[in-house]
């Protein structure tokens, strides 16, 4: 007899299936469920059904969200009245708010795994993880804390004394070793540690 699967682990692999339309391969790999428990939960529960039925109206929700900012836009232009003219601009606010929260795991944590040898590799790498952080920090205001504001300006620090080292390399025409110390800190910075 197999193992025992939790409803709470069921539920998540229904709504990586259905909500966020990923392969039963990758909802295998999430949640450490076989591919054929997967899909014999799926025909059990319709989850091919649901998925269709998701996808049609999550594209006629978008396709009344346009038709409705039309709509308002063209009233608040033609009235020029200030309560038209405010709704147009709180409902464009909310729609850039949802576009950068979807935009932000393009950019997060995506800074490349690198070997770094000398002050140039640290600076680039370094350069790389601090827009990272800035990014993530514009996009999701949430996340900007006392902490996150430390830690930036330790990385910034950081990287000041680090293109001081690269500009002794740049003068003496030979590049300098980076310390232990600093390549610890640059690959906790980038999440490599």
């Amino acid at each position: 007899m197999g193992r025992e699967i939790s409803w709470e682990i069921r539920e998540k692999a229904e709504e990586l299936y259905i909500v966020d339309g990923k392969t039963f391969e990758v909802v295998s790999e999430q949640t450490n469920v076989s591919v054929n428990q997967l899909k014999n939960w799926s025909k059990d529960g319709g989850w091919r059904e649901a998925r269709q039925e998701y996808r049609k109206a999550l594209t006629g929700i978008r396709r009344n969200a346009v038709l409705l900012r039309k709509r308002l836009i063209e009233k608040a232009m033609t009235s020029l009245n200030p309560q038209d003219v405010y709704a147009v601009s709180a409902m464009e606010g909310a729609f850039a708010k949802v576009i950068a929260a979807k935009a932000v795991p393009e950019f997060i944590n995506k800074a490349p795994t690198r070997k770094i040898k000398n002050a140039t590799d640290a600076v680039d790498a370094l350069t790389e993880a601090i827009e990272l952080r800035v990014n993530n920090m514009l996009a999701k205001p949430e996340n900007l804390n006392f902490s996150a504001m430390k830690d930036l300006k330790k990385a910034l620090e950081l990287l000041r004394e680090i293109k001081t080292t690269q500009n002794k390399e740049n003068k003496s025409g030979r590049a300098q070793a980076v310390t232990p110390e600093a390549i610890r800190l640059i690959e906790e910075e980038l999440g490599l540690s």
